[in-house]
């Protein structure tokens, strides 16, 4: 009678990054996202150039949308002010 084998799933290297996907500005970002991560609101308007909405729930997108500006571009600065806090 053969010996029964047992199988062993072999272990993957996964991996690894060194920073924080939950602290990325994507389209769903909201201000508020961005003040919960230490971004303050004198750093968020001097990049957006306008005073923050009055709705913290706000999309950034929304609000790039609504004030002619690029959300492509704001986010890479908006990014930058996040990656400085952490």
């Amino acid at each position: 009678m053969p010996a029964s084998v047992e199988v062993q799933p072999v272990p993957t290297e996964k991996e690894t990054h060194t920073e924080s996907t939950d602290r990325m500005v994507k389209g769903k970002t909201t201000f508020a996202d961005l003040l919960e991560w230490g971004v303050s609101e004198d750093a968020l308007e001097e990049v957006l150039g306008f005073p923050l909405p009055a709705a913290p729930g706000m999309l950034v997108r929304d609000f790039c949308s609504e004030n002619g500006l690029s959300f492509e571009t704001i986010k890479i600065d908006l990014q930058a002010l996040v990656d400085q806090v952490e």
